[in-house]
Parts: structure tokens; C-alpha cells; sequence
């Protein structure tokens, strides 16, 4: 169920929220403003240090087309070593690198400076994350 809980939030788009149990907090993520933080509200009586984390992980790509950085938008459900691939549209290998994705939501940042203008595929290699490519463009 979902109540309004406008107090002292700018009037902007939230893209992520994210409960910090330790602190017991809420943080929204919002577009262009910013970070915003509020004490954890619970009914009395409710735990909440007894959550635990299950969802599977997947990567998004957030801006497309791209000039010399691609960025994605990670949400990793551990700490993983992973291949991020990217190939030509002729589905020739362009880069190849291995990243470490820790566990969280986040946004992490590829150089794409050293690739040629035109479209490609990203793939990435991990326990968890689909095999299908994302399509993007180098402008």
C-alpha cells in the first residue's frame, strides 16, 4: 500500500529508492536533483533488520546514444568478476574488459572514447545476468 510521502522532496522524478536498514533510512534517487534522504517509518512492532536481499541482477544502458562514455545502470545482487563485451555491428569484437560489480544499485561509467561512430552490441558475462546484447550508438 502507498501513502504520500512528500515532506521536503523537490518536485522531481525518483529513479531509485533504497532502504538502509543499519541507519534506517530511505534515500531516493531523482533526476538531476540530487539525493534525498528520511528516517525509516515502521509500524511498531516490525522488524526490519530481518530483510534479506533476493532479486536477480541485470545491467541497463542508460544514455543512447553515447559520445566517449556509455553509462549503466547496475543492479548487482553480489560481488561478482565479470566480462563486459562489446561488438561491431558486424559482430566483431571490439572490447573486451573484465569488471568487478559489487552488490548494490548503482551507475557505472565504460569508455566508449577509443570506438569508431556507429552501432554496437554490449553483452555482459556473469552468474545471473541474460546473455542478450544491448544495442547502443557511438555518435
Amino acid at each position: 500500500e502507498w501513502d504520500y510521502y512528500g515532506a521536503g522532496i523537490p518536485n522531481t522524478s525518483v529513479t531509485d529508492l533504497e532502504i538502509q536498514y543499519s541507519g534506517r533510512k530511505l534515500r531516493a534517487g531523482t533526476f538531476g536533483r540530487g539525493i534525498w534522504e528520511a528516517d525509516l517509518m515502521s509500524e511498531p512492532g516490525v522488524s526490519v533488520n530481518n530483510y534479506t536481499v533476493d532479486f536477480s541482477p541485470w545491467v541497463s544502458i542508460v544514455n543512447n546514444p553515447v559520445a566517449d562514455f556509455l553509462m549503466l545502470n547496475v543492479h548487482a545482487s553480489q560481488n561478482e568478476n565479470t566480462q563486459i563485451i562489446i561488438y561491431d555491428i558486424q559482430g566483431k569484437e571490439v572490447l573486451n574488459m573484465s569488471v568487478q560489480l559489487t552488490m548494490g544499485n548503482y551507475q557505472r561509467l565504460i569508455d566508449t572514447s577509443t570506438l569508431m561512430k556507429g552501432n554496437y552490441l554490449l553483452k555482459i558475462k556473469g552468474n545471473g545476468y541474460a546473455e542478450t546484447g544491448m544495442r547502443f550508438v557511438k555518435m
